[in-house]
């Protein structure tokens, strides 16, 4: 299997590649969250920068591969220890408790799975610009539950929230410029106001939102997409007018 298959078929939502032959593959920037390699053959792969959140490489061949600057968060290495990010990964308790001192920024934390119910954030700062030779930090929150949450005023530039419950969230003059909403459920969501430029909205329920109109169409992508008033564009469209 090559790279672009792969790929093809972990967007399309295929997450178990056991025992395939990916020798010498090149999946470098690859986000290859919660993706199963076990027993895979992966001599000599490029996994320069991959996002390997909860992704299980046990069994797996890595002989070779390259991992700089690789995500790593609750991966399964491939004689079973786990390895994270010991400077990104938190809790979603240690960022209540920090939030509740006053702090306010939380530079490309990673929170897989986080339940952020109903919590007050308003103006939390996630996002990590690039300083000198380090790149930019995307912040990782997919999967999580923030039903409800006031996000208002938030900086969450390149948020991924792939497959996570938003509904009823306040994101009103919040920064989401490049966040992925894929599969998330925005349905009843704030988004008045807010920043979207070339946010990837594939497959999100956008039944009911609030929004501007004029902010929905700048530069976004959409894919299966549910509009505010129950409208469905299939797509796929970059919208760049």
């Amino acid at each position: 299997m090559d790279a672009q298959e792969l790929l093809r078929r972990y967007d399309a939502g295929e997450r178990d590649f056991t025992g395939v032959n990916l020798r010498h593959i090149n999946l470098s920037g690859a986000d290859l969250t919660d993706a199963n390699f076990t027993e895979a053959d992966l001599t000599g792969a490029d996994l320069t920068g991959a996002v390997l959140i909860e992704t299980n490489f046990n069994g797996a061949e890595l002989t070779g591969a390259k991992m700089k600057d690789a995500l790593f968060c609750r991966t399964i290495m491939p004689y079973g220890s786990i390895k994270s990010d010991p400077n990104r990964v938190i809790t979603t308790e240690r960022l209540l408790e920090r939030y509740a001192v006053g702090e306010r920024d939380f530079p490309g934390i990673i929170m897989p799975r986080a339940d952020l119910r109903n919590r007050d954030l308003r103006g939390i700062s996630m996002f990590h610009p690039q300083s000198g030779n380090y790149p930019a930090y995307r912040p990782h929150l997919h999967n999580s539950n923030l039903r409800g949450a006031n996000l208002q005023g938030s900086f969450l530039r390149g948020a991924n929230f792939r497959g996570s419950d938003l509904s009823g969230v306040n994101l009103s003059d919040a920064i989401l410029t490049a966040a992925n909403f894929t599969d998330v459920n925005l349905r009843g969501a704030n988004l008045l106001r807010a920043d979207l430029e070339g946010v990837n909205f594939t497959r999100a329920d956008l039944t009911g939102a609030e929004i501007l109109e004029c902010s929905l169409w700048w530069l976004t992508f959409f894919h299966n997409t549910i509009l505010p008033d129950g409208e469905i564009i299939v797509g796929p469209i970059h919208n760049s007018d």
